[in-house]
């Protein structure tokens, strides 16, 4: 199953990424930063993945939530993970 990256607004300044399927290596986790990335982009200051519909996550998709999440703070950020 390939990873699909949904986004939700909930309020000004307030985004989900909810990520249903594999986070496993591959190029579906740019998915992932690109969203961010996009957000960021978007002064949306506060981020939340929503990880309660992933499958599988090996250690190239925690890397990539790990880079993700130290991008977050150094753009004046905060990014919540939501697991299961």
């Amino acid at each position: 199953m390939i990873l699909n990256v949904l986004r939700k607004n909930v309020e000004p300044g307030i985004a989900v990424l909810e990520m249903v399927g594999r986070i496993a290596m591959g190029s579906d986790n740019q998915k992932i930063e690109w969203g961010l990335a996009e957000l960021l982009n978007e002064n949306h200051n506060k981020v939340i993945f929503d990880l309660t519909q992933v499958t599988f996550l090996d250690s190239s998709g925690l890397g990539i939530l790990m880079m993700c999440h130290c991008i977050s703070p150094g753009r004046e950020g905060w990014l919540e993970k939501r697991w299961r």
